[in-house]
């Protein structure tokens, strides 16, 4: 399955190559797929999709075998971790993006919710399915929210987490648009510029 996007443009480190399916993309038709790891996720991105300057390959086989490592908290888990450990809080009123950035380490990146979604959108970043994965950044406007959008931080099990919108506490609800009347204009992965906790 698709677990991520890299955007283009990325340099990527290609750990190791197989084969897979054939696939055609901008560099021809190949079924290399290199292992590689981008925003705290390691998966499989195929050969035509990536500019090495050649049609061989440039990375060491996969080994059949793999030692599986010790489970680790990604940036994604430890933004949720601390996004539910702030439910019930006060100090976030009408803080909705600021709110979003702390869980991920980080300040001042986007004025507001509806900025932070446009430049999300501009650089190809936004999804639009309705089962954003955990510590995704999901975004929706509505009448209350004055024009700024909101953002809520996906828990991962349908759940979400966002600071005040209409008032100061910080909740977790199951609803994907939590203003009556809001519209969802989608979701997307934390920047990867964004340090994490």
């Amino acid at each position: 399955p698709i677990i991520s996007c890299i955007p283009y443009g990325t340099y990527v480190a290609l750990q190791c190559v197989t084969s897979g399916p054939s696939v055609t993309g901008p560099y021809g038709a190949s079924s290399m797929w290199y292992r590689t790891a981008w925003a705290g996720q390691t998966g499989y991105s195929s050969d035509a999709w990536i500019y090495t300057g050649t049609s061989a390959a440039v990375a060491p086989g996969c080994a059949t075998t793999t030692t599986v490592p010790a489970p680790t908290a990604t940036r994604e888990t430890k933004a949720v971790n601390w996004a539910l450990s702030m439910v019930g809080s006060q100090n976030y009123p009408g803080l909705c993006e600021r709110f979003a950035e702390n869980a991920y380490g980080t300040s001042g990146r986007y004025p507001s919710a509806i900025s932070a979604f446009y430049a999300l959108r501009n650089a190809g970043q936004m999804r639009y399915t309705t089962n954003p994965p955990k510590g995704a950044l999901v975004f929706s406007k509505s009448a209350v929210d004055r024009g700024y959008g909101h953002v809520q931080v996906a828990v991962g099990d349908g759940s979400f987490v966002s600071g005040g919108m209409g008032n100061p506490t910080v909740k977790r609800t199951w609803r994907l648009v939590p203003g009556a009347g809001g519209t969802f204009l989608g979701w997307a992965p934390a920047p990867s510029s964004w340090p994490g906790r």
